[in-house]
């Protein structure tokens, strides 16, 4: 969840877009996209995309500058490199590629102690993973856990192909990232790890949040005798287009906007205020435009800034304190309510409008890029960069087909049906492929909730009750040994956060509650494996 990206915000106007943040959460989170019409303009595609590329990596280098930040723990790591297979199941599609991961040793008590194994998720750099999951890292010390994060397939430096040819639209191409493959990635690299550590007996328990959360609690459910116990923060683990979950389409928005009133009442009114100015007023183009160009302001482009800037921020409400992730959501609509005041745009400092009286830029001193003008935006060359969207894009197609809309009713955002029909139309115009969600899922073997009871075990399932990916999520434990704990006041991702002075005291009897369980699941699975200890290290490993 390193990102914070918001899920898909959809460009209103005459054209939808496809598009995708990744949120990141490093995540980037986890994003499902909007439709586009089959008859959309490609230089309304370009541009849309160009807005969303440019805010992701906008928040990608704030990510970075927070090294300082208490909720970020820089825990030396060495990183490595593992000849994975290009494609596990086609023996006609030959070849590897080098999967990157990070090992750290330094808290490790040796073999028989457990390996704490992150399955990495939609992340432009693995490290930022690394860097957002503090709380990982906190249980490895307690537990004396080696540390093993590996790249998903696509993504950052984990390339299969060389150049920009990772992408091309064919089977032995792209038609090689799914879900699917991504856990056979992680089970060859964990074999890999254990028998280079001379490790075959210690337990490996896996780490993820968001997607990864979601990769992480099926390494357990397809390979038991691989990983011993998987702990699954804000998995989207139902989130597929069932009928059920099309149901509750507008939930996830509804929770977001819950979260802006709990924190900031009256706000969730400011921001239809604001969306209204953008789209139906006929002047907008005028009231938005820069006053030192005078060029008519793209307004499509503003709302859709707008729109995933509070979508990020409201996936995010935890800690609620000024010096938390809230204090930006009651920040924000204070400068609303600011703007109201002055008579100016609602929006006026989300999108970054330039006021008449501002001081324009001079030549010696460019003014910095903006949102709402990005017709000049092009692609990083640099396919860890500049088609980060392209991966996330393709698994939105295929595997993690989510269905999220807007009503203007229960949410504060422009309405906005989902539709299975038209995404499957947006996929064909881009992928050339039609989404069959069900599909990972039936081979799965957890369609439903009692298929998993019957399967699986060793499994915790984590969800702040204000993220809106627990809409998606499971909402009671199946079985005795498959536990679903939620978390009053947390957000998305936050309980695997590094802990901080200002932690609730739910957050902090809920990081209680998933040490205690990871330390039973270590002690059942080394007598499983016949590890023998010390009796100075039983006791240390024994829960509390």
């Amino acid at each position: 969840c390193w990102r914070r990206a918001a899920p898909s915000s959809p460009p209103p106007g005459p054209a939808m877009a496809a598009l995708v943040v990744k949120a990141l959460a490093a995540a980037a989170v986890f994003v499902p996209r909007p439709e586009i019409n089959d008859d959309a303009a490609d230089p309304e595609l370009a541009r849309a995309e160009a807005v969303q590329e440019e805010l992701s990596w906008q928040w990608e280098r704030d990510f970075r500058a927070q090294t300082g930040s208490p909720t970020l723990v820089p825990n030396p790591f060495e990183e490595l490199f593992f000849d994975q297979y290009i494609d596990h199941y086609n023996l006609q599609h030959p070849g590897t590629f080098k999967q990157r991961y990070l090992v750290s040793t330094t808290e490790w008590g040796g073999p028989g102690f457990p390996i704490f194994f992150h399955t990495g998720g939609e992340t432009t750099d693995v490290a930022l993973e690394w860097a957002s999951l503090g709380y990982v890292h906190t249980l490895a010390h307690k537990h004396k856990a080696l540390q093993v994060f590996v790249e998903h397939r696509f993504f950052g430096k984990s390339q299969p192909h060389a150049g920009n040819s990772s992408f091309e639209l064919e089977g032995d191409r792209i038609g090689t990232l799914s879900l699917e493959q991504a856990l056979s990635d992680y089970v060859a690299v964990a074999t890999f790890v254990r028998e280079q550590y001379n490790a075959s007996r210690s337990p490996v328990i896996s780490f993820g949040a968001s997607l990864s959360g979601l990769l992480a609690a099926y390494t357990r459910i397809k390979f038991p005798a691989v990983f011993d116990g998987a702990v699954s923060s804000s998995s989207p683990f139902f989130g597929h287009p069932g009928a059920e979950m099309v149901k509750r389409k507008f939930d996830w928005r509804k929770v977001l906007t819950h979260n802006f009133d709990t924190i900031s009442p009256g706000c969730p009114e400011l921001v239809r205020q604001g969306f209204r100015e953008l789209l139906q007023d006929p002047n907008a183009a005028q009231v938005f435009a820069d006053p030192c160009s005078k060029i008519p302001a793209d307004t499509n482009a503003l709302a859709q800034v707008a729109w995933m800037k509070l979508e990020m921020m409201g996936q995010f409400p935890y800690p609620a304190g000024a010096a938390g992730r809230g204090g930006e959501i009651h920040a924000q609509c204070m400068a609303m309510e600011a703007s109201v005041m002055a008579h100016n745009p609602v929006f006026s400092h989300l999108v970054g409008l330039r006021l008449p009286g501002q001081p324009c830029p001079t030549e010696a001193e460019p003014a910095p890029a903006k949102a709402g003008n990005v017709t000049t935006t092009t692609r990083d060359p640099d396919p860890a960069k500049g088609f980060f969207g392209d991966a996330w894009l393709y698994l939105s197609c295929t595997d993690i087909v989510i269905p999220i809309g807007s009503n203007n009713k229960t949410d504060m955002f422009p309405a906005h049906d989902w539709s299975y029909k038209v995404w499957g139309e947006s996929c064909q115009h881009r992928f050339h492929v039609q989404p069959r969600p069900e599909r990972f899922f039936e081979k799965m073997g957890t369609l439903r909730s009692e298929d998993l009871a019957a399967t699986a075990s060793r499994l915790l399932f984590t969800y702040g009750d204000s993220d809106p990916w627990k809409v998606f999520g499971l909402h009671e434990s199946p079985a005795d040994d498959i536990e679903v704990l939620t978390i009053p006041g947390g957000g998305h991702c936050s309980d695997l956060e590094a802990p901080r002075p200002d932690d609730s005291e739910p957050m902090v009897e809920a990081r209680t509650r998933i040490d205690r369980k990871v330390g039973q699941w270590i002690q059942a699975a080394q007598l499983q494996r016949g590890v023998k200890m010390s009796s100075k290290a039983a006791k240390f490993l024994a829960p509390q």
